[in-house]
């Protein structure tokens, strides 16, 4: 089971070798609440307002957010209500690798 399960995030990855790099967004409170916000081609502070944007009423819910007002945080980041978006450090490709998320 575990060699079938390495071979799928083999062919996972080698699908993925066409397209550009993703990188993981989470939204972090300042509490220690953490939750997945998506995956983004702009490793920038534009690139997180866009994914943040296009799931907006979606992420404001989850988040429990009153405003979609959002100011610059340091290192690339965003800050709102106690919130701050930004990148984790890892890539869609580790995700499939480590079998964390399907293809």
């Amino acid at each position: 089971r575990e060699i079938e399960m390495e071979a799928l995030a083999a062919i996972r990855i080698e699908n993925l070798k066409n397209y550009p790099t993703r990188y993981e967004v989470v939204a972090s409170h300042k509490d220690g609440r953490r939750i997945f916000m998506g995956y983004t081609k702009r490793k920038s502070r534009d690139g997180i307002a866009s994914l943040v944007a296009s799931k907006g009423p979606e992420n404001m819910q989850r988040m429990g957010l009153l405003s979609e007002r959002m100011f610059n945080a340091p290192a690339g980041a965003l800050m709102v209500e106690g919130w701050t978006i930004g990148f984790t450090g890892r890539t869609q490709r580790e995700a499939i690798q480590f079998g964390e998320i399907p293809w």
